[in-house]
């Protein structure tokens, strides 16, 4: 059952805690991106992983693909171009410091993309799932189409189509978001994503209120556009800094809520990807609608005591967490 992620490896340059930015004379290195961590995430939990980019010729760009050959995610559907790899450099905060993030994005290989660089024929050729999040559609006008394309091309053979909202108020505004999750909406089987990427996208649509007025919230969008199940996570840290994770699950099925999981975080980011890589992992598998959302919010929090955007968990690990506690309950 081959999952095809789409998207933009890019390098992250992090200083080493607490040093700022003014202050380092060290950058460590990591290759990371919404959907290639997705993809290391979901080949770590045993499933078979492909990625389609267009990725920089350079030393850089075949270093991101040899981290990816790593975990065993298939790069044969990744083209090269001559053209820059995306940087982006994460200070880490504490306390009344905010995390600082500064994006060097412009004249990247993916970025300069165009539809013609897609031949979904070919890309699609052996794929049973395709995911995406908004972080890659949100690059640009032009891959916002690429991604439409995608999907399009996917409902038409029957592929499960997966996505993850990602929104980032950096990269596209709340109304160009609405207008491009309007088009694409429409062909995505499973919607994954965090109450922030609701709230900053519809802005506020009934997603600020209490559990029920979310899943309310959540209805209304499922039902618009037709979508099968919508994953949603919350993360809040209280005064003392301890990190709560939940989670809801809304199928056909029903509604499912998950219980809260405390933890001492040592990094966020990286939380929401490992939440929807267990979402796609669990429905891949025909897992009960249930076990899929406490898998999801476990890796979640998990990941939130790693450092660095993965989590290196595979899925016994999480399972050893999900299995320590009582299950949630099920509404209908």
């Amino acid at each position: 059952m081959k999952v095809l992620c789409l998207g933009e490896p890019v390098l992250r340059l992090t200083p080493r805690l607490p040093l700022m930015l003014h202050q380092t004379d060290e950058l460590s290195m990591a290759f990371v991106g919404s959907e290639v961590t997705v993809a290391k995430s979901l080949a770590l939990q045993g499933d078979d992983v492909a990625l389609a980019s267009v990725v920089s010729s350079n030393t850089l760009g075949d270093r991101s693909l040899m981290e990816l050959r790593r975990f065993g995610v298939d790069v044969s559907r990744v083209q090269r171009a001559d053209r820059r790899l995306g940087v982006y450099y994460v200070e880490r905060g504490g306390t009344v410091r905010p995390d600082k993030v500064l994006y060097d994005r412009d004249g990247t290989a993916m970025r300069d993309a165009t539809r013609d660089d897609f031949d979904w024929d070919s890309l699609l050729n052996g794929v049973w799932s395709f995911y995406f999040s908004g972080v890659v559609a949100s690059i640009t006008p032009e891959l916002g189409r690429v991604v439409e394309e995608a999907l399009i091309a996917s409902k038409g053979r029957g592929i499960r189509t997966f996505c993850d909202l990602n929104f980032r108020r950096g990269m596209i505004l709340p109304a160009a978001a609405r207008d491009l999750w309007g088009r694409l909406l429409p062909y995505v089987d499973v919607v994954c994503g965090s109450d922030e990427d609701y709230v900053g996208i519809w802005e506020r649509e009934g997603f600020d209120g209490d559990e029920d007025e979310r899943a309310s919230a959540a209805d209304r969008l499922l039902t618009r556009n037709g979508i099968q199940s919508l994953a949603m996570n919350s993360r809040a840290v209280d005064a003392g800094g301890l990190l709560s994770v939940q989670g809801m699950l809304l199928s056909e099925e029903g509604l499912f809520r998950s219980q809260s999981r405390d933890v001492a975080p040592m990094e966020q980011s990286g939380c929401g990807d490992a939440f929807s890589a267990s979402i796609v992992h669990g429905l891949l598998h025909r897992w009960d609608p249930q076990h899929t959302l406490d898998y999801a919010v476990a890796h979640a929090a998990y990941k939130a005591t790693v450092e660095g955007e993965l989590s290196w968990a595979d899925e016994a690990t999480i399972e050893q967490i999900v299995s320590g506690d009582a299950r949630g309950s099920i509404i209908r």
